[in-house]
């Protein structure tokens, strides 16, 4: 049986957001959109955060099926599950959204993620381009399933040109965890031309490394995903090459805005998969000054 709708006929509806956590530069961008697109739409916006809990999360979800909120929209954590919530609500007659991380169940309304292979793509090109098509690369991965699709497409173009990897090694996604992997790998790898990082908190880490090691960081092109803020300082300083922004708040944003749509008028996203095209970040493209 559907849930009765929190919000009589007519009314602002009542979403809930629910995000892996918050106080981090890609989670706050999504948040900050969603508040944004929110006010716009008119629709009152309850958000819960899993606080970097997977057994959360799904909890929460739960928990604004119980409230009979108007529509959710889910950015799951990397490494919990939220299929079973997800189904409930959507079995319960409430909507659901999906943004960045795939839920894993075809009963979302709409998923909206950066488009990875092309991140991947732009990646690689910068750096084939810069390393002049010739030279060595160190490559700083994540656990097994972390932004593999950026991995592949990157390694895939890389694999065209005379660019090599002399090694990949897991960083952890943790700044700290990936400061220790590039020490070790500069030790065996002391002639490396550049470093691709699939986060940017990885490459602060190889860049921290880097640093105490004495390295000029002018002569390695470093490249990695996210384009935090953190990361665009590094960017303005010449510490780090480039970034690509896959535009977090801009997939949670969207998320919503299909979701009300179809609250409102029944309106059916244009596919069930929508890809946000990301930018490029480096020196030349930030505004000067």
């Amino acid at each position: 049986m559907a849930a009765e709708s929190a919000t009589a006929a007519g009314a602002r509806p009542v979403i809930g957001l629910s995000l892996p956590t918050i106080g981090y530069p890609v989670f706050d961008a999504g948040l900050h959109e969603a508040q944004q697109v929110a006010q716009s739409l008119d629709v009152e916006l309850i958000v819960d955060t899993a606080q970097w809990n997977p057994i959360k999360q799904p909890l929460d979800i739960d928990n604004f099926v119980s409230r009979r909120v108007d529509g959710i929209v889910v950015w799951p954590m990397p490494f919990g599950s939220v299929t079973q919530s997800v189904e409930a609500a959507v079995k319960a007659g409430i909507p659901v959204a999906n943004a960045n991380t795939w839920a894993n169940t075809d009963k979302v309304l709409v998923f909206v993620n950066d488009d990875e292979v092309e991140s991947g793509r732009l990646l690689a090109k910068f750096m084939i381009d810069k390393l002049h098509n010739q030279g060595s690369i160190i490559e700083l991965e994540g656990p097994p399933g972390f932004a593999s699709d950026k991995k592949k497409a990157f390694e895939e173009v890389l694999g065209e040109s005379h660019v090599k990897i002399l090694a990949s090694q897991n960083g952890g996604i943790d700044r700290q965890l990936a400061l220790t992997a590039m020490a070790s790998l500069m030790q065996k790898y002391p002639n490396f031309d550049g470093v691709m990082a699939l986060n940017d908190e990885m490459m602060i880490g190889a860049i921290n490394a880097m640093t105490i090691a004495h390295i000029d960081l002018t002569k390695k092109v470093t490249v990695s995903f996210d384009a935090i803020p953190e990361a665009i300082g590094l960017i303005k300083e010449g510490k780090l090459s480039a970034s690509c922004d896959p535009l977090f708040g801009k997939q949670v944003g969207r998320a919503l805005e299909y979701l009300i749509g179809y609250i409102r008028d029944k309106k059916m996203p244009p596919q069930k998969v929508i890809l946000v095209k990301p930018e490029l970040v480096t020196k030349e493209s930030l505004p000067s000054g």
